[in-house]
């Protein structure tokens, strides 16, 4: 977990400013996008087979969705959503494809 505390202390600094702001609203989405990477890395070790690869590509595509709602619960007023989207569908098809290349 050390990693993923460095990450929230480097991306959400206390001074960022209000939430409608540019800068907070890049940070939420690059500290959503960096955990994710995080817990995708950690979850590649356990791909071993192809249906272990469709397990992980449905987690992924799962957590994905999760994200966009945590964030739409708890961030409101932050308007985040499109581009959180279309980075975490980007970050699904890399995961997927790198843990495809590996069975190989």
């Amino acid at each position: 977990m050390a990693t993923l505390d460095t990450y929230d202390a480097q991306l959400a600094p206390p001074d960022i400013g209000p939430f409608a702001s540019n800068l907070y609203q890049e940070r939420l989405v690059a500290l959503a996008v960096t955990r994710f990477d995080t817990w995708a890395q950690r979850g590649l070790s356990v791909v071993r087979n192809q249906s272990m690869l469709r397990d992980y590509e449905h987690w992924l595509t799962t957590y994905a969705a999760n994200w966009l709602v945590y964030v739409a619960d708890t961030c409101p007023h932050v308007n985040v959503t499109r581009v959180l989207r279309q980075r975490l569908a980007a970050r699904v098809k890399q995961w997927t494809l790198k843990a495809d290349t590996q069975l190989q």
